[in-house]
């Protein structure tokens, strides 16, 4: 395999392959999360999300995950194109913590929510929002 030069940008399908490995492994970390979360009472069916009117479900878990991917990878291939590969790692990395951080106070937008639903969703976060930020900046 060839060495990639520094400063090389990388292309859209080396960075949807990055984004993909990254979103794909969180997805699935993140659905046993919810199964053990599930199994342990974390995820109550009298806990509706306010925006939804319904709980929080393995499909809402799937849908939030798939679509941050999606918007990670596209971020960070506009971001590649936009600047040097250095500066858009950079960039891309303290919008993602950003991101990360205005997302941690939406568990907290849920009415009656069990505290471990808050703590298994923000792990969530982070589960995904690392992944993608580990794996994207290396393409």
């Amino acid at each position: 395999m060839a060495a990639k030069m520094e400063g090389h940008k990388p292309g859209f399908g080396q960075i949807a392959r990055q984004g993909a490995i990254a979103g794909i492994g969180a997805t699935v970390v993140n659905a046993i999360l919810f199964f053990i979360g599930s199994v342990l009472g974390a995820f109550p069916d009298n806990v509706l999300v306010p925006q939804t009117g319904a709980p929080v479900s393995i499909t809402d878990i799937l849908i939030i995950s798939i679509m941050s991917t999606v918007g990670a990878i596209v971020g960070y291939f506009v971001l590649s194109r936009i600047f040097s590969v250095a500066r858009a790692k950079q960039i891309f990395t303290i919008l993602a913590v950003l991101v990360l951080l205005g997302m941690a106070t939406t568990p907290f937008s849920i009415p009656d929510v069990p505290m471990l639903q808050i703590v298994l969703l923000e792990v969530m976060h982070v589960v995904l929002g690392g992944a993608l930020v580990y794996y994207l900046v290396k393409a």
